[in-house]
């Protein structure tokens, strides 16, 4: 979500190649793999308030918060989501 938005096409859509394109570019470059890595870790962390454990895991609200995290950072940073 973090690096190729959270509207995800069908795959056999021809937006869905488009999208793993993003996904891969961002992969293969080392400096934006960690960025993207650093900031999914941001966001799990914010969204699981520091508890690891597997009942907090299996909530089903944890997708839902972290649209809601990115989707904030990308509009106060400018960006694209």
């Amino acid at each position: 979500m973090a690096v190729a938005g959270s509207a995800m096409h069908a795959m056999t859509a021809n937006k869905f190649e488009k999208y793993c394109e993003t996904i891969r570019d961002v992969l293969w470059d080392d400096s934006k793999c960690l960025a993207a890595i650093q900031q999914s870790c941001q966001v799990l962390d914010h969204v699981l308030g520091g508890t690891y454990d597997r009942d907090k895991a299996k909530e089903s609200t944890i997708q839902t918060q972290a649209v809601a995290i990115i989707t904030a950072d990308g509009a106060s940073a400018g960006g694209h989501n």
